[in-house]
């Protein structure tokens, strides 16, 4: 005996397939098939136990679909049962990603030092950031709170206010990509000068005095000048960082103690900085 029509109910994109049972002629059902059908002729079958009496189709195509019902036993099939209303299964909706923003305070740096940029994403809660900077790029995994660190490279900014786009990659579905810009104030290396010369000259003889300049990061490069008295001499530092100067006092230099100034006259990348001593000239 055919089942009669059953019963169907949409929950989303789930549809739930329930039927009362029917007649078995004499030998026990020991199952049910169950069918659905869409209005463009899509067929999804399953089949149930001789004890359920429901069934459940889950994620199922939007469309209309209806439902019928056969029995089996030991003796064969029954007849499909009359086939349930139609009942409508719409797809969910699109969900459109999220539109973030980009922003992170001014920051600065010292040229031969790395800095740190803090990076706030809106409304993001995943995904990367990157920033470019000269021929380096950097990226970074923002925080379930949107945020993130980005360590700027050393020497990868030169000196002077520097304008640094930081870009969100998005995440498809999700949130949208963004960029933003950031001001990185940039000053030059500190140097270090240090002089290294003998305490005491004779008038008519040559002074030598050997510079040495340092900076954290970075090599000076540039000039020095070398003051003693009245007499100033110039020599370019070398690949190391180091000059020396030979400064000849003049015989009519009065003799006593006298002021040794050495002046590193900086660089683009290297503050100028002085440093000095004092000199005895003897007759």
């Amino acid at each position: 005996v055919a089942p009669e029509a059953p019963v169907v109910s949409v929950s989303s994109q789930d549809v739930t397939v329930t039927w009362d049972t029917p007649d078995d002629g004499g030998s026990d059902i020991t199952s049910f098939l169950v069918t659905l059908t869409s209005g463009t002729g899509t067929v999804l079958t399953r089949t149930a136990d001789a004890d359920t009496t429901s069934t459940t189709f889950v994620a199922v195509p939007a469309g209309t679909w209806t439902a019928t019902v056969a029995a089996s036993n030991a003796v064969g099939s029954s007849p499909a049962s009359p086939a349930s209303p139609g009942s409508a299964v719409t797809a969910p909706p699109i969900q459109q990603a999220i539109a973030t923003t980009v922003t992170a305070p001014a920051a600065s740096q010292v040229y031969g030092k790395t800095a740190r940029l803090a990076i706030t994403v809106g409304k993001a809660t995943s995904g990367t950031v990157s920033v470019t900077v000269g021929a380096k790029t950097v990226t970074a995994s923002i925080s379930a709170t949107g945020k993130a660190s980005v360590i700027l490279p050393a020497k990868a900014l030169s000196p002077g206010t520097r304008a640094v786009t930081v870009r969100y990659a998005g995440v498809a579905g999700r949130f949208k990509p963004s960029t933003g810009t950031v001001k990185v104030s940039v000053t030059k290396a500190a140097a270090t000068v240090k002089i290294a010369a003998k305490k005491s000259v004779t008038r008519g003889k040559t002074l030598k005095v050997t510079v040495t300049v340092t900076s954290t990061g970075v090599v000076p490069g540039g000039k020095v000048r070398v003051k003693v008295g009245a007499k100033t001499k110039t020599a370019k530092l070398s690949e190391k960082g180091r000059a020396t100067v030979k400064v000849k006092i003049a015989k009519s230099t009065k003799a006593g103690k006298k002021k040794l100034t050495v002046t590193y006259t900086g660089s683009s990348y290297v503050a100028k900085k002085s440093a000095a001593s004092k000199v005895r000239v003897a007759r």
